[in-house]
């Protein structure tokens, strides 16, 4: 809850491996830069439950990548920081909430 695609990445960037994540305090996450009270008591409550603790360890033993490696930060550009991008017209499979 209060954790979409922004705010994940804005936390795997800061923390680089889900289980740095899942061991923040609930302090720790709110000195995260835009991260505040809600989102952090989210992030605690989620990595408090076995049950999503479970998922995460069945994930990894399969295989699953849970953390960023430096080359992968290395490699983001921002090229296209402080543009505006406007779109138009009619869509059928896609919202234009889900297009912000």
């Amino acid at each position: 809850r209060y954790v979409g695609e922004t705010v994940a990445k804005k936390l795997a960037k800061h923390y680089k491996s889900i289980e740095a994540l899942a061991n923040a305090s609930h302090e720790d996450l709110i000195l995260v830069d835009e991260i505040g009270v809600k989102i952090a008591e989210s992030v605690v409550e989620f990595f408090s439950s076995e049950t999503n603790r479970e998922i995460i360890n069945r994930l990894k033993k399969f295989g699953v990548q849970l953390e960023i490696s430096a080359e992968k930060l290395a490699n983001q550009t921002n090229k296209l920081g402080g543009n505006i991008f406007v779109v138009s017209g009619v869509f059928h499979t896609v919202s234009r909430d889900e297009l912000k």
